[in-house]
Parts: structure tokens; sequence; C-alpha cells
């Protein structure tokens, strides 16, 4: 995915391998929204190697070149359809030469059968390793590592976001104060100090929202082929989607799609890098957390993105009924469980105005198929609203104390049913709740 790390590890295998290459290391940059031509990279290639001949025997005088001394070549940015098909030309007209080629495209190659390095943010404590080698570097003492593992957690482990974040520690910020004007500033962040190789290599990849942008460029120009021209604003709409992930259900609803159009607009977001697929069967897809933080500043309509993911999950909540004894059609009960982690995740960041409102669609639900942890937190999260009525509260106790009982937890059920006994006796005008 974007900031991930592509060019500096084709720079750190050149770095750890250089006897290999007594030749060299050349890079070669794409504009991947306007790539040049295979000839004309070989051109450049030729005149920086002081190679001139006639341009039918180009290729070959470079060919002969490259492979002795044997150099190694790097093609970076082939981050859309068209730069890798100048990339793949750029290949085959120098077949037998060491050429790495770093790409947002996934499966870029596969046809050509290049061996692949897929790489993905960091995991564990390798971003704190990142993170204590950069400040190192930078004569500066690491933050208390329990601030460092919130800030890398908080950046989802990315190597862009880290290095960022290392150079404004360096220069006395705190990780509150950038993380803070990281979302000031709508990740429009330049490197803190001006030298940063970054900058000079490209700019507009040294910054979070200038490289998230490429890629989203990238997603809307393919998109308008397909008859769709706001295809990235559709797709900005995913930030609000459960960070576990989501479903195709789930993203037709965000991004107000028919099935067929939602399908192809994750999967050439996906060729992108612009998200990943976690499940094939079923089908399940997940943003990068950064990314999906970035997209919900973007997205021109927030509130109604969340709106339509709440009406996802309460228009499948209440129990089906049927009439003349035919058999209840449970198919949304079906499509809540094949989305378990995201409702899970949906309940328990849900506000405050929706909580009764959500207890009484699900209460059913609830006691049947969980999860029981968060529909308690919910429950007792609703039991805290002072603007309850007594009924409303003898309802959400009699779901707290079923869940609860389900939830393995019979002391606890036993504590909310003798505090609803004693609501129901203590207002005689209560209505009967409804039970689950």
């Amino acid at each position: 995915m974007p900031g991930v790390g592509k060019s500096w590890l084709a720079d750190h295998f050149y770095a750890k391998n250089q006897g290999a290459f007594p030749g060299g290391y050349h890079r070669l940059t794409l504009d991947a929204e306007k790539p040049l031509a295979a000839k004309l990279l070989i051109a450049e290639l030729a005149e920086r190697l002081s190679i001139s001949a006639p341009e039918q025997v180009l290729p070959q005088r470079l060919r002969d070149r490259l492979r002795q001394p044997r150099t190694l070549i790097h093609i970076e940015n082939a981050d859309s359809d068209d730069a890798i098909q100048s990339a793949t030309q750029f290949c085959n007209a120098l077949p037998d030469c060491a050429i790495v080629i770093s790409s947002r495209v996934q499966q870029a190659g596969r046809a050509q059968r290049w061996q692949s390095v897929p790489l993905k943010p960091f995991e564990g404590d390798e971003a704190l390793d990142q993170l204590s080698k950069e400040l190192a570097w930078l004569n500066c003492s690491p933050p208390a590592i329990n601030d460092a593992r919130a800030l890398v957690t908080r950046l989802g482990r990315l190597p862009l976001a880290i290095h960022l974040a290392a150079g404004y520690l360096a220069q006395g910020y705190t990780v509150e104060e950038f993380l803070d004007e990281l979302q000031l500033t709508q990740y429009d962040l330049p490197p803190a100090d001006a030298t940063d190789d970054l900058l000079n290599r490209d700019g507009a990849r040294a910054v979070l929202h200038s490289t998230f942008q490429i890629s989203l460029r990238l997603l809307r120009d393919q998109l308008a082929k397909r008859a769709l021209p706001d295809g990235d604003t559709r797709f900005a709409n995913l930030g609000v989607a459960p960070l576990s992930g989501f479903g195709l259900s789930i993203a037709e609803s965000l991004m107000n799609l028919e099935t067929r159009i939602c399908g192809s607009v994750l999967r050439k977001a996906q060729t992108l890098s612009l998200l990943d697929m976690i499940s094939e069967q079923p089908q399940r897809w997940q943003l990068h957390p950064l990314l999906a933080e970035y997209l919900r500043q973007i997205v021109p309509e927030p509130e109604r993105a969340t709106e339509r993911l709440n009406q996802w999950f309460l228009q499948r909540l209440p129990e089906p009924e049927a009439d003349d004894n035919s058999t209840p059609d449970y198919n949304n009960w079906h499509a809540l469980n094949a989305e378990h982690l995201a409702l899970s995740e949906w309940l328990v960041n849900l506000p405050d105005r929706l909580l009764y409102q959500v207890e009484r669609a699900g209460s059913r639900y609830a006691v049947r198929n969980g999860p029981y942890l968060q529909w308690m937190m919910l429950c007792q999260q609703a039991l805290e609203s002072a603007s309850l009525e007594d009924h409303q509260q003898s309802n959400v106790l009699f779901t707290l104390m079923y869940v609860a009982q389900r939830a393995g937890e019979p002391d606890s059920a036993e504590r909310w049913a003798k505090q609803n006994t004693s609501l129901i006796g203590g207002a005689k005008t209560a209505r009967a709740p409804r039970r689950p």
C-alpha cells in the first residue's frame, strides 16, 4: 500500500548486496499518471551510462553494459496499468538484466512470472524497532515505551507514517502534538526536516495526504472508464466501515452502489492496494486504519455514510416474522452472523442516541446470537442514560439479564433480574416490557 516502504526496500537490497552489482545502482522514477514510454526510459538510462548508439541497436548496447559489469536497475512508482506496461516493455527489451520494479499494483507481473515480494505494514515490535532506529539516527531519545506503542498503533505501523513521526519527535514534538498536527493538516504534513531524502526524491510521496491521493486519483481515472466518474468519492465512504473488515453488502450500502458495480470498485481498489481482501469465502475486505481515518476526513458527507452503516445493521436486527404458518426468512440474521466482527465493533461505538433503539431492534437477536459481551456493554451504557423511562429501563434490563446468562455470568443475570423486579414493583404505570 502507499507508504509501506517499497522503494526503501529496493535501496536497502542494493546496499546489502553491493558486491553483486559492481556496475552500480540506478533508479528510474515513473510518473504513475503519465509514465514515460519504454524507449524513453532506455534512452534516459543510456545517457546516464554515457552510451551512444542508433535507436535500433541501443537496447542491445545497453543490455551488454548492464550485464558486464552487472548493474542493478530500479524502476519505481510503477503504480498504474500504463506504468506497468512501460516497465514490462523496458524489461523485455533488456533480457537477463537485474531489474527491480516497485509498484502499488497487486499481482503485477504475474503473466510474466516475475518474482514478487508482497509488502504490508509492520507487525508486532517491528514498528517499534523502526521508530527506535530512526530516533537513534536523529540523536533523539525515544518516548516512553507505552507512548511509543500507542503511537505506532495509531499510525497502523505504516513505515512512512513512522518516519514522519520520528522527524517531528526529534524536533521536540510530543506524541500527542504530532498526532494533533497530523489531523489538523488532514495528513498534509511534510517531513519536519527540509533535507529529508524523501523530499528530495519525490515530495508528493513524502506526505501521507498526497501519496494517498495518488492512488485515489488512479482509482478515479480507472473507474471513470467504467462510467463511474465519482468512484473515488464513493470509495471514500468506506472510511466509516468497521476496521475489522466488511463484506460486499456493507460496501454496497456505504457506497450506494449495486452489487455488480460495487464488486468492480472493490476489486480495482484492491489491485491498487487501497484495501486488502482478508477472506475469499465469504468475501471480506479491510482498510488500513490510517487510510480509513484519512478517508473519513475527506469524504464529503461522513454523517450520511455513517447513517447508512447504522441502517444496514438496524434493518437486519429484528427477528423475522411469518404469516399463514410459512417459514420465517432468516437471511437478515444470516447476514449479521457473517458480519459478527463488524457487528461487535459497531455495537461498542454507537452514540448514546441510538442505544435504546438498537436494544429494542436487536433484543432477540442478541439473546440468540450475541456477541454477548458487546450487547452487555451496550445495555449497561443505555441504562446510564437519564432520559429512559421506567418501562424502557425494564426492557433493557430484561435483555441484559438474558444476555448475561448466555454469556456465562449467572450472578450478574440474577442481580439485574432483581433490579428489574424492584423497578417494575415501584413503577405502577410502567408498560409491560417486550420480552426477548
